[in-house]
């Protein structure tokens, strides 16, 4: 399932390459993909609407023969921003053009009822903490 056969314009934007400092061959990078929905995708037609996903880590680790022996990709860093659910890689495709996959996973990124009360206890302690100073 290739996503530049219905986002025809996909460009990755990828920048912030760094060499791993700690593993040996590994490089990260970051990319914040987007594109155009201008050809049928997974039995979808097309709506010329414009996906910018959540943007994603990326790496590869290579050998010492220079060849790529792992891949990472699509690991969302923000899953609050842009309009794919949160999700990254072909999950965000799926999910943009209506076609998420049935599970848990790859449905859009809802805080959880212990997360938002957690946050607004920690905001809350925060505010306090600047009336005492």
């Amino acid at each position: 399932l290739d996503t530049s056969d219905g986002f025809v314009d996909l460009t990755g934007r990828q920048f912030g390459f760094t060499v791993d400092p700690i593993e040996p061959g590994r490089v990260w990078w970051i990319t914040r993909p987007t594109g155009t929905f201008t050809k049928p995708f997974f039995g979808v037609e097309p709506t010329n609407e414009v996906i910018e996903t959540a943007p994603q880590s990326m790496g590869v680790l290579f050998s010492k023969e220079g060849k790529v022996v792992k891949f990472n990709m699509g690991t969302p860093i923000d899953r609050t921003a842009g309009n794919s659910g949160g999700m990254g890689g072909l999950f965000a495709f799926l999910h943009f053009v209506g076609k998420p996959l049935p599970i848990r996973e790859c449905q859009p990124y809802q805080m959880s009822f212990r997360f938002r009360l957690l946050t607004g206890i920690g905001n809350l302690a925060s505010k306090l903490a600047k009336k005492d100073e």
